[in-house]
């Protein structure tokens, strides 16, 4: 059976084994903070801590134990401070109870990995003829019209020239056009134009359902891997990645060149930076519409970076 007696001061040069005399110094016993410590010659002891005061090279024993015939000193104060196992300062106690501070997650806006935000203007560097004017009626060369594509474009009026329905979300970034990127709250990125006076809602994880269709669409954002990660490889690049749908029918080209209210719009958007220090948002677009596309109509689009908004100049569509 175990006892278990306080003791006294004891001497740094004394042998921490050496049997020890009990001391009528008074000890307080804190019988909740039994402790179990397995000593690799003599198994397990069982002690009970004791209060004292640690002063120049004295050691502080706060007890012995009696084990297997023998008495042993326990474990002395100042190697439980060390160690950071006395029980009354243990830190899982401390906490015990406690909830671990919550962290607030990233939010689309912090984990942007380029900044899209500030004033571009279109780069013309294809489709020339078609974007820079307005091509003649039945003029859909490169367009993946079906029949029923041609039959709507035939019908288009020169007289509505300059409607909003060029100004749609299939249709806005083709024109010549200057936009205005900024962060709506933390999780919405709005782009406005000034041709057409249009503005556009990126949203990441939205959090309401699609209105009535519009001209500018649902437009849901996320920012995507730009391939798979390798084990041990550097950090995958990131791009914006927008599907747009809920789209009220409109013109891929102002000459009434249509898409249907059944479109998806899936675009990429790129931000790049030359050594000359030009910056250019590269913006792709895939257009499936299965009433008046045979296939998927792909095109890209280049902006280049303004230092300020001097020269946007917004200019509203025309309601026909």
């Amino acid at each position: 059976m175990l006892t278990q007696h306080c003791f006294a001061l004891m001497l740094e040069q004394q042998h921490p084994m050496s049997p020890l005399s009990p001391s009528k110094l008074g000890c307080t016993v804190y019988a909740d903070d039994r402790v179990n410590y397995q000593d690799e010659n003599k198994g397990d002891i069982y002690r009970d801590r004791c209060s004292g005061d640690h002063n120049g090279g004295d050691r502080v024993f706060d007890e012995i134990e009696e084990h297997d015939g023998k008495r042993v000193p326990a474990r002395d104060a100042q190697e439980d401070a060390d160690l950071d196992v006395h029980p009354r300062h243990d830190k899982s106690k401390q906490r015990a109870g406690q909830q671990p501070a919550a962290q607030t997650p990233p939010t689309p806006r912090s984990s942007a990995p380029s900044d899209l935000t500030g004033y571009w203007v279109s780069l013309v560097t294809e489709d020339w003829r078609w974007r820079m004017t307005t091509p003649p009626k039945g003029d859909f060369i490169s367009i993946p019209l079906s029949d029923e594509g041609r039959r709507v474009a035939f019908l288009w009026d020169p007289q509505s020239d300059g409607s909003c329905k060029a100004y749609g979300a299939a249709g806005l970034m083709h024109i010549p056009t200057r936009l205005n990127i900024s962060w709506q709250g933390d999780d919405v990125l709005k782009v406005e134009s000034d041709a057409g006076q249009q503005t556009r809602l990126l949203q990441f994880a939205p959090k309401s359902a699609p209105g009535p269709r519009s001209l500018q669409g649902f437009s849901v954002a996320e920012w995507e891997p730009m391939g798979a990660a390798r084990i041990g490889g550097p950090a995958v690049p990131r791009a914006l990645k927008v599907v747009t749908t809920n789209l009220q029918e409109g013109w891929l080209r102002k000459n009434g060149i249509p898409y249907s209210d059944q479109t998806t719009l899936r675009e990429h958007w790129d931000r790049v930076a030359f050594p000359n220090g030009d910056v250019w948002l590269i913006v792709s677009q895939y257009v499936v519409d299965p009433k008046y596309l045979t296939s998927e109509y792909t095109t890209s689009m280049h902006f280049k970076r303004e230092p300020d908004g001097s020269t946007f100049k917004p200019t509203p569509c025309r309601q026909i």
